[in-house]
């Protein structure tokens, strides 16, 4: 399997339980989250680099690597953010995003989104 660089947005339960299996699987991740603690948490439990701040702002994406990436999962707990930062990571070059969308009234929306994310 091809060695991927993935940026994980949200560091909870969800955003932590990939961060362990992708770096497991050999790949090269990196994880952002505001909350420095769970940051520090994960990083400490597993092979990822981190970074503080909000993964909706194209500083922090670009910090986190966002651009040219094989993969950006954003799985915070706001489906806004999460679509919002793939979109970002998107014009960044980000070869595939995923976004957590929990909302049903989003989950309509995402055909008219599926090119764009």
């Amino acid at each position: 399997m091809k060695k991927m660089r993935i940026v994980i947005a949200g560091c909870g339960n969800v955003g932590a339980e990939l961060a362990q299996q992708l770096s497991q699987e050999g790949h090269s991740v990196t994880v952002v989250d505001t909350d420095a603690k769970r940051l520090s948490d994960v990083s400490s439990l597993y092979d990822v680099l981190d970074v503080a701040g909000n993964c909706a702002t194209k500083r922090v994406l670009l910090e986190a690597g966002a651009n040219g990436a094989d993969l950006m999962i954003a799985a915070t707990g706001s489906d806004e953010q999460n679509l919002l930062a793939c979109l970002l990571a998107k014009n960044l070059h980000a070869k595939h995003t995923i976004a957590r969308i929990s909302d049903p009234d989003y989950a309509e929306q995402m055909a008219l989104l599926s090119d764009d994310l």
